[in-house]
């Protein structure tokens, strides 16, 4: 029989994780695109990834993990 587990963070790490990306969205809109041009869109825009994975955690039961582990169980048959 073939397992497939799954490792992803909690509810709990993906809900600040949420709220701190959009965080970092937020400083990079309103500070970093007007000072630095380039590398605020560039923030935003790793802002903007970081913030979808740890959504779909949050918000959808399966999520996106990082990790896939698969085990086979052998039995021993004699």
């Amino acid at each position: 029989m073939k397992r497939n587990l799954r490792l992803k963070p909690s509810k709990f790490l993906s809900g600040i994780n949420f709220v701190l990306s959009l965080i970092a969205i937020a400083l990079g809109i309103f500070y970093l695109v007007p000072t630095y041009k380039v590398f605020g869109i560039v923030w935003i825009v790793v802002a903007t990834i970081i913030c979808i994975y740890y959504g779909l955690n949050l918000f959808t039961k399966k999520g996106i993990s990082l990790y896939e582990i698969s085990e086979n169980d052998k039995k021993n048959s004699k």
